[in-house]
C-alpha cells in the first residue's frame, strides 16, 4: 500500500518587526519600516524565487487554500511560526537594519495610532521637537498667508462683478 506524502501549504504574512502591523508582501513591509520607523531593511535579490522546501508548499494568495500561516522575513527566505519575537530576533541578529540618519517620525493623523515611536537618544529627541515646532509655526504662517491671499482674490472678484453688473 502506498500513499502520497502531503506537504503543508503555507501562507506567508509579512509583519513589521517593530510594531507588528501585517502586510501582504515584502515590498510593502520594507516601505512601511522605512517611512514609518526610519530603518533600512534590504530586500531579497530580484529574480530569485523562493527555494523549494520538502515540508512546505507556499500559497501566494491570502484567500487561497492553505493550512497554516507563518511570518516571513522581507530580506531573506526565513519564515517562522506567527511569533513576532522570533521574527524580530532573526531580523536584528541576521540583518541588523541601520537607522536612517536624521529620521523624524511622521506626525500621526489619528488613523495610524498603532505605530509606536522608535526609541532614540535624548539629544535626537530635543532636536526633533525643535524641528517639529518650527515646522508647525511655518504651517500656521503659510495658512494665514493663504487665507489673506484668498480674501484679496475674493475682493478683486467682487469688484470685477460689480463692474460687469452695475
Amino acid at each position: 500500500m502506498s500513499y502520497t506524502r502531503r506537504e503543508i501549504i503555507v501562507n506567508l504574512s509579512y509583519p513589521c518587526y517593530i510594531c507588528a502591523a501585517e502586510f501582504g508582501s515584502a515590498k510593502e513591509v520594507i516601505g512601511h519600516i522605512y517611512h514609518v520607523h526610519g530603518y533600512i531593511v534590504d530586500s531579497r535579490p530580484v529574480g530569485r524565487n523562493r527555494p523549494l522546501e520538502r515540508k512546505y508548499e507556499f500559497e501566494k494568495k491570502f484567500l487561497g487554500k492553505w493550512d497554516v500561516q507563518r511570518f516571513a522575513c522581507p530580506s531573506c527566505w526565513f519564515h517562522c511560526a506567527t511569533d513576532i519575537e522570533s521574527l524580530t530576533e532573526h531580523i536584528m541578529e541576521t540583518h541588523n537594519p541601520p537607522r536612517i540618519e536624521g529620521f523624524v517620525h511622521p506626525v500621526s493623523d489619528g488613523e495610524d495610532d498603532r505605530y509606536e515611536l522608535v526609541e532614540s537618544s535624548e539629544e535626537e529627541n530635543t532636536g526633533n521637537i525643535q524641528v517639529e515646532k518650527a515646522e508647525d509655526e511655518e504651517v500656521v504662517e503659510s495658512r494665514q498667508q493663504l487665507g489673506n491671499d484668498i480674501v484679496t482674490a475674493l475682493e478683486k472678484l467682487n469688484v470685477t462683478f460689480k463692474r460687469f453688473f452695475s
